[in-house]
């Protein structure tokens, strides 16, 4: 049997949580604060952020960041945006 891995499909913030939506439905969500360059930025550059090529994974190119999705220091939350 074969399984599919999600991947990355799109990137959300609120003032306090970063959340990546993934193509199985669900969002996983971490607190900003997590980030620390992402938490130091300017709101306008937390939204220039891409998918890496891998899907796994959103970078920020000029604040030089990535919340991977399977980093072993962030447990994300499925539940409430």
């Amino acid at each position: 049997m074969h399984t599919m891995m999600a991947v990355s499909i799109e990137v959300l913030f609120d003032d306090t949580t970063l959340a990546v939506e993934l193509s199985d439905g669900r969002a996983l969500r971490a607190p900003l604060a997590w980030f620390r360059r992402l938490v130091a930025a300017l709101p306008a550059r937390r939204q220039r952020v891409r998918i890496s090529s891998s899907r796994k994974a959103p970078h920020w190119d000029e604040l030089d960041e990535d919340a991977g999705v399977c980093h072993p220091s962030v447990t994300w939350s499925t539940h409430g945006f």
